[in-house]
């Protein structure tokens, strides 16, 4: 075991990483699992954290941390296994503490980290004063991560800004739907498009009349919007999903769960959490509550076909190959090179829930999704979720609210090659494949 990075001290929550704890996102949470609050007594006082003059210049982020040789004293300590047949490079991932932390649980700040899979060394770092929950590397060598500005309710997090940084995390531009009517960028998934925009989702609020499903007449539910938005921040493709989907088709569990609250709460009755794009510019999105992945017309904006589990009340696709007949309350939908399908499959509305990565051959002539290939080892997570299939035909897996062995890769038999743990209480919501992979 490679026992990659301890910290030399344990920083102490102050003002600043108090508020950084107050916007703790519950992202990707089942439907009605509701998380304790954290307050300020749950975690040690210390006076307030002296903050350098970059950290004053900008409050949302500290400066980055290049030299692996000096990790900074208040990164989370991180124990790092691999094995000869891992893909070789970095794995990129955020850290932050849940809302769920108990009093026996130290407090870290939030980080972006990226480390060598091989020899678990450092090879970036950088301290957040607010929340980031994707840090990924992009196609042309530049770095993305985002920073959630404001809480949403139910996973939904508002004012989020997505950053494109150079190799050096040095911030170069910037995303955000700051100018969207009642609503914002949402953490959940961001993309950057070969034109040089950059496809974004947002959690709209909308208020609606709810009596026929339980609910109030003067209920609020949070809609789904997709846009593609330019440096400039000039909108140049909109999917407003109030337009396309329907609040009947939502699956019974989460209609007892969601549109019985009262306002102020917040309907999230769709949950979208992830989205990636066909080779015709068509946009494969994920919505996590009704357990469907949609195929959205770019041109049109329809819907061309949904495809999902027992939930899944539109699912346009006979599925062969699954125990299961299909996924449940999944995230990280990807589209494969061969055209297959790979995703996180929570699997929180089956009665023995168990967490898996899954892959489907799409026929889409036949209109038939047979499972190919899938992954579990008997855990199970019921928010957050990634995959990615790796050059050497690997797979690297985000296991969500699992600490031990948060970050998996496993080759094509199972056999796991690569695992990253972090402390009790830390979240971890993606992983990514980096330089080298």
């Amino acid at each position: 075991m490679l026992n990659a990075l301890t910290p030399q001290a344990l920083l102490r929550p102050g003002a600043a990483a108090l508020i950084a704890v107050a916007v703790l996102l519950v992202g990707c949470q089942a439907a009605g699992d509701t998380p304790a609050a954290t307050t300020a007594s749950d975690t040690p006082s210390s006076p307030p954290v002296a903050l350098d003059d970059a950290a004053r210049v900008n409050p949302r982020f500290f400066p980055p941390i290049i030299d692996p040789d000096q990790p900074p004293a208040e990164l989370p300590p991180l124990d790092v296994t691999s094995g000869p047949g891992v893909q070789p490079g970095t794995v990129l991932f955020t850290m932050f503490t849940t809302p769920r932390m108990t009093p026996d649980m130290p407090f870290y700040p939030p980080f972006v980290v990226e480390l060598d899979k091989q020899t678990g060394e450092l090879t970036k770092a950088q301290r957040m004063l607010s929340n980031a929950t994707m840090f990924q590397p992009e196609s042309d060598g530049r770095y993305s991560y985002n920073i959630v500005d404001k809480a949403g309710r139910d996973g939904a997090g508002f004012e989020v800004t997505h950053y494109v940084t150079d190799d050096q995390l040095e911030v170069i531009e910037q995303f955000n739907l700051s100018d969207l009517d009642g609503g914002d960028a949402d953490l959940h998934d961001f993309e950057l498009v070969e034109n040089g925009n950059a496809l974004l989702m947002a959690y709209r609020e909308r208020q609606v009349d709810l009596t026929e499903f339980g609910g109030s007449a003067d209920g609020l539910v949070y809609d789904t919007v997709l846009a593609e938005r330019t440096p400039d921040g000039e909108t140049v493709w909109l999917w407003d999903g109030a337009e396309h989907m329907d609040l009947a088709d939502v699956p019974a569990p989460v209609v007892e769960a969601e549109f019985t609250k009262q306002p102020p709460a917040v309907a999230d009755y769709a949950h979208p959490n992830s989205f990636d794009v066909f080779d015709d510019g068509d946009v494969l999105v994920s919505i996590r509550h009704y357990d469907c992945l949609y195929r959205i017309d770019r041109d049109t904006k329809d819907i061309v076909w949904a495809f999902g589990g027992p939930n899944c009340v539109d699912n346009d696709f006979d599925v062969t190959g699954d125990p299961h007949d299909g996924f449940s309350h999944q995230h990280d939908a990807t589209i494969l090179d061969n055209g297959n399908i790979l995703l996180f499959d929570n699997g929180n509305l089956r009665a023995e829930p168990v967490s898996r990565v899954v892959e489907y051959e799409i026929d889409e002539q036949a209109m038939t999704a047979e499972l190919v290939w899938s992954h579990d080892d008997g855990r199970f997570t019921s928010i957050m979720g990634s995959a990615e299939r790796l050059a050497n035909g690997n797979t690297l897996i985000g296991w969500g609210q699992l600490n031990d062995r948060v970050v998996t890769e496993v080759t094509a038999d199972g056999e796991e090659a690569f695992s990253l743990s972090v402390p009790p209480g830390q979240l971890v919501y993606r992983a990514y494949q980096g330089a080298g992979g």
